[in-house]
C-alpha cells in the first residue's frame, strides 16, 4: 500500500503544473491545444456525427481540459465510468459532437496567434487539423504548451541521472514535436518502446530548461539543488577514498621499508652502511609512518621527498645485494616473513 501512494517526481511536478489556473486566451488555446494533440482522437458518434473526443484516466485532466472548453466558448460533455478490468479505476471522456462544433473548437484554438492556419471549413475534418496547428512562439503561450505536453505524456525519473520522457504515441506528431523543441532550444531524442514512439532527454541542462520553459521554477531550483549537494557529497566520497588508499599505500610501503632496514641490521649492521643512508634509516626506524615529504623535513640537514625515496631505495638495493649474498634468501624471507 505505501508503494501505491508514493508521490513520485513527475507526480510532484504535474501537481505544481495544475496550480497555473490564470491564464489568458492565448495561453489556454496553446495548452488546449497540447493536450488535444496528445490524448484527443476523431471518430464517428452513434448518430453518424463527427466526435472529438479526449480520454484519461487522470481526472485533474480531464477536468482541466474542460474548463479550457468552457472558458473558449467550446460545448463540450464530459462523462466517466468504470472498467473493472483496469487497474487505473475511473476513465474520463470529454467530447465535442458534430463538425460545427469541433470547427468552433479549432477556431477557438487558433485565438493564439498560431501559423500555419488549417483549412478549417474543409468538409474532411480529422485530427489532422490539429496536428496542422502550430503553437505560439510568444513566450507565455510556450510556456503553456510545454506545460500541456508534460501534464498529458511526460514523465522525469531518477536513477543513475534525471531522464525525461514525452510519450507521444504518433509517430508524425512527434516529429513536429521534436521540430517545435528544437526551435526552442532544447534537444531531444527519439526511439520506440513498446512499439511507441516516444522523446526522451537525459542531458540535466535540456530537462532544466524544459521545466523552466514551462513555468516549474519551483521544481528545477530543488532539481539544481539536489544536484549540487548530490556532487559534493560524491566528491567527498572520491576525496576520503583517494585519503585512505594513499594511506594504505603509505603505511605498507613504511611497513616494508622497516622490514628491510631490521634485516639489514642483522646482516650488515647499520653502523656498516654510508652515512647518508644510514641517517635516512634510523629516521625511517624513529618515525615509520611519516610521508617521504615529513622525513625530509625532519632530516638534518633538510632533504626533498625525491633525495629521501631514492636513499630508501638505495637501502632495497642492499637489501637485495645481501641476500644474493648469502644465498638463503628463502630462508630469511621465511623468518620476515614470521
Amino acid at each position: 500500500m505505501k508503494g501505491k501512494n508514493r508521490i513520485t517526481l513527475t507526480d510532484k511536478i504535474k501537481a505544481e503544473m495544475y496550480k497555473k489556473c490564470e491564464l489568458s486566451d492565448c495561453c489556454v488555446a496553446s495548452e488546449l491545444l497540447a493536450l488535444l494533440l496528445a490524448e484527443g482522437s476523431m471518430g464517428i458518434a452513434p448518430d453518424r456525427s463527427l466526435s472529438l473526443v479526449l480520454n484519461t484516466h487522470s481526472a485533474r485532466l480531464a477536468k482541466r481540459c474542460y474548463m479550457h472548453m468552457s472558458h473558449l466558448g467550446v460545448e463540450a460533455t464530459h462523462s466517466t465510468w468504470t472498467d473493472r478490468r483496469l487497474s487505473f479505476g475511473k476513465s474520463y471522456k470529454i467530447s465535442v459532437q458534430g463538425a460545427q462544433p469541433i470547427t468552433s473548437a479549432l477556431r477557438a484554438l487558433a485565438k493564439s496567434p498560431i501559423s500555419p492556419m488549417p483549412d478549417l471549413d474543409s468538409p474532411m475534418l480529422s485530427l489532422m487539423n490539429l496536428k496542422e496547428i502550430h503553437p505560439s512562439t510568444r513566450e507565455c503561450c510556450t510556456e503553456s504548451f510545454l506545460r500541456g505536453l508534460f501534464i498529458s505524456r511526460g514523465s522525469l525519473t531518477t536513477g543513475t541521472g534525471y531522464n525525461l520522457e514525452l510519450n507521444v504515441n504518433d509517430p508524425d506528431l512527434l516529429e513536429r514535436i521534436l521540430a517545435f523543441l528544437s526551435d526552442l532550444g532544447l534537444e531531444m531524442k527519439s526511439r520506440v518502446r513498446n512499439r511507441k514512439p516516444l522523446a526522451y532527454s537525459k542531458c540535466f541542462q535540456t530537462i532544466a530548461d524544459f521545466l523552466g520553459m514551462s513555468g516549474s521554477h519551483r521544481i528545477v531550483m530543488e532539481l539544481v539543488n539536489n544536484k549540487l549537494v548530490k556532487e559534493v557529497r560524491n566528491k567527498i566520497n572520491r576525496t576520503v577514498n583517494c585519503d585512505s588508499a594513499n594511506l594504505n599505500k603509505t603505511v605498507n610501503t613504511a611497513q616494508q621499508q622497516m622490514r628491510i632496514i631490521d634485516a639489514i641490521d642483522h646482516l650488515l649492521g647499520l653502523d656498516n652502511l654510508p652515512d647518508k643512508i644510514a641517517s635516512v634509516a634510523s629516521l625511517r626506524l624513529k618515525f615509520p609512518y611519516e610521508s617521504y615529504e615529513a622525513l625530509g623535513k625532519l632530516h638534518d640537514p633538510r632533504l626533498t621527498k625525491s633525495r629521501i625515496q631514492y636513499r630508501l631505495k638505495q637501502l632495497e638495493k642492499i637489501y637485495l645485494r645481501e641476500i644474493r649474498r648469502i644465498g638463503d634468501s628463502d630462508d630469511l624471507s621465511a623468518d620476515m616473513q614470521a
